[in-house]
């Protein structure tokens, strides 16, 4: 038979024809290839997949697969993954005959692939995928996994989704990081410049969720309007080492977020900074001891332990380290046999200022300071100090004019 002739169809041709035409094709043809036998195939079985199976065929269409029975497993991680993607990109309405996904063109590759294995594993079903515009867009066709979704799964939609009960309610850290894992795949974000890792929704009682789900792997986050955001060395890092993304461009990102953590500028969050303070504050290191163990610089050291001790045991410790400054200054100085009265006397009439004091015994100017403020009072010590910032300025010569 001939596809181009006229022919006057019948029930046994039709079949006799699907027959041949997949015998040609190697397999089972489609409704496209043939516009006339597929006008014949409708008008005697009521549809080209039925007459396909009439043939003994089985149809390839995207619709034949409504019919399969998928299978239903008990929640486990790769489910949990699954559901709350579903939750962020996928579109599941209720009594329809599918359940489908839209991913970004760039984010088509290990996020694909982990979708169709899951998806084959799980539920024995297939994945069709067709591009629009800069999406992909997958569909799972099976109106018994769509009601089982929503019978088991709660919410699906931007406005009215939700963590499922079993999932928020659950102690199995698997389930709980590959569930995070789901929803962060799907609304989830790298910011290298804000150092930080967020996703966004519109729903803002969903995201209250996903904080509880954080909190009970150890991670702190904050909601801000419709963003969800983690931030801080500690946090971060927890985030990578235990979740992660799927998608490869933000996993690099988040690597690089960690790096820049741990190498750069802010990798003094990584140090128990309690521990020095403790020491610091016991008089057991100082700064600079504390400085050259961590690997940093002494202003730097001398910030983190600010932010670390309250601000009256800051100023106790550190007036007690000024102390042992200027004791070991004196020591090496000499300066316990020497009668500084008269050289005290000089300064406060303003005949010889600290530095020449100091060059005249052979000793420090810290070490001069250091014992004029233990014998001055204070307020005539700052007074007498303020006279000489104005004694040794230069004079001006405009008064000569």
């Amino acid at each position: 038979m001939e596809l181009g002739q006229r022919i006057e169809w019948n029930a046994p041709l039709v079949l006799e024809g699907i027959k041949q035409l997949s015998q040609r094709l190697g397999r089972t043809p489609t409704y496209k290839v043939d516009t006339k036998l597929s006008q014949a195939a409708k008008r005697y079985f009521g549809s080209w997949s039925e007459a396909v199976r009439a043939a003994g065929l089985t149809p390839n269409d995207r619709y034949a697969y409504i019919l399969k029975n998928p299978r239903f497993p008990k929640l486990c991680p790769s489910l949990a993954w699954f559901v709350m993607f579903l939750k962020g990109d996928g579109y599941v309405p209720k009594g329809k005959v599918f359940v489908s996904i839209g991913l970004k063109e760039e984010l088509n590759g290990a996020l694909h692939k982990k979708l169709r294995g899951i998806v084959r594993r799980l539920f024995g079903l297939p994945l069709r995928h067709y591009k629009y515009g800069r999406y992909l867009i997958m569909n799972i066709y099976s109106v018994k996994l769509n009601r089982w979704l929503h019978e088991n799964y709660g919410k699906f939609g931007t406005f009215i989704w939700d963590v499922p009960a079993s999932i928020l309610q659950s102690n199995n850290k698997l389930i709980l990081r590959a569930a995070l894992m789901g929803i962060f795949d799907a609304e989830g974000s790298v910011g290298l410049k804000a150092g930080q890792v967020s996703m966004s929704s519109v729903n803002s009682e969903a995201l209250e969720q996903v904080t509880l789900l954080l909190q009970k792997v150890g991670i702190k986050s904050s909601i801000n309007g419709t963003n969800l955001t983690i931030s801080g060395c500690v946090n971060i890092k927890k985030f990578y080492e235990q979740i992660g993304f799927t998608v490869t461009s933000r996993q690099k990102k988040l690597e690089k977020l960690v790096n820049r953590y741990v190498n750069g500028r802010r990798k003094y969050y990584f140090v128990d900074w309690k521990h020095y303070a403790r020491l610091w504050l016991n008089g057991k290191k100082n700064a600079r001891q504390i400085a050259k163990e961590i690997g940093s610089g002494y202003s730097t050291t001398l910030s983190h332990l600010r932010e670390t001790l309250s601000s009256k045991n800051y100023a106790r410790a550190l007036r007690f380290w000024l102390g042992e400054s200027g004791r070991a200054n004196l020591k090496n100085a000499k300066l316990h046999d020497v009668n500084l009265e008269l050289y005290v006397k000089q300064w406060l009439a303003l005949e010889k200022s600290m530095c020449e004091i100091a060059r005249e015994l052979g000793v420090a100017q810290q070490s001069i300071r250091y014992h004029f403020r233990r014998i001055i009072p204070r307020k005539k010590y700052w007074e007498v100090l303020r006279k000489w910032k104005f004694h040794l300025k230069p004079q001006s010569s405009f008064g000569n004019l």
